[in-house]
């Protein structure tokens, strides 16, 4: 068996961050779970390859969770590769 590392698509990401917020948490609780956070905005550094290998980048915010953020956070994506620091175990469950 050979092993295939996954293809990223590095002409075109975007490096994501979320900001949260716990409305009631206790700070002696620690870190609450993910599905008590409420996103107040998301912040993406999108990187796109262009022609003669030029980049260009723009930094966007969305502010709260609302239908309408999250659909712009998923446009913005795109087909990009995303880029984040603890995407997986909070990032991506706190946007689904």
């Amino acid at each position: 068996m050979t092993y295939s590392p996954p293809s990223y698509n590095w002409g075109h990401f975007v490096v994501l961050d979320l900001e949260t917020i716990v409305p009631g948490a206790d700070p002696e609780e620690g870190f609450p779970a993910w599905p008590r956070h409420e996103i107040v905005c998301t912040s993406m550094l999108l990187a796109d390859r262009e022609r003669y290998n030029e980049w260009h980048f723009d930094l966007v915010t969305v502010d709260g969770d609302s239908e309408d953020a999250i659909r712009t956070i998923d446009q913005l994506i795109g087909k990009r590769t995303v880029v984040t620091l603890g995407g997986r175990n909070f990032d991506a469950p706190v946007l689904g």
